[in-house]
Order: structure tokens, then C-alpha cells, then sequence
């Protein structure tokens, strides 16, 4: 998690083996783990003990960080697909080219 970028860490979940400095979301605020009681954070939910020794606020975040999909290219179909033809009745997953698109 980097408070520079945006999206949240995933959400806390009790039993999830923690470690020293994993981060994790409750609603829209980010807590980490300390390392020091480390052995306490898959049993403590962040933000609920005033004095917890487990969990440190990091700050409020927004969205989800996840990794985008990369986009793919089959090697073994040579050239561009067949041009887009209006009306065409085309199904999931066909390949239609735009121009030189």
C-alpha cells in the first residue's frame, strides 16, 4: 500500500495469517500490522481496541489496488482479423479489425 496511490488494500479477514508489516483495509481506513505483536493481528480486528498493539492506522484510502490485465497476442495468427461489418451478427470472443485497429 502506498498512500500516494490510490485503491485500498484487501480486507481484513480474522484468521488470515498476518505478518509485521502487512497492510490491510477496514472500510476505507488502512491498518499495519506491527511486528512486534505480529502474532496478535489474525485475531485482532483493526480500529476495535483503543490501545491496540497489534494494528497501526496508516490513513484512509479509496477504490481497490489490483493488477490490470496485460493485453495478449497470439503469434501463431499472422495478420489482423477480418474488418467489422455493421449488422453482423457477432458472438463472444470474435475478432473484428477498424481500419488498421
Amino acid at each position: 500500500f502506498d498512500p500516494d496511490t490510490p485503491g485500498c488494500p484487501d480486507e481484513y479477514v480474522e484468521g488470515t495469517p498476518y505478518g509485521g508489516g502487512d497492510k490491510v483495509a477496514v472500510g476505507t481506513i488502512v491498518y499495519e500490522c506491527s511486528a512486534a505483536a505480529s502474532a496478535h493481528c489474525p485475531h485482532r480486528t483493526p480500529g476495535e481496541l483503543a490501545d491496540d498493539d497489534a494494528w497501526t492506522e496508516v490513513g484512509p484510502c479509496t477504490g481497490t489496488v489490483g493488477p490490470t490485465s496485460s493485453p495478449t497476442f497470439d503469434p501463431d495468427t499472422p495478420g489482423c482479423p477480418d474488418e467489422y461489418v455493421e449488422g453482423t451478427p457477432y458472438g463472444g470472443g470474435d475478432k473484428v479489425a477498424v481500419g488498421t485497429i
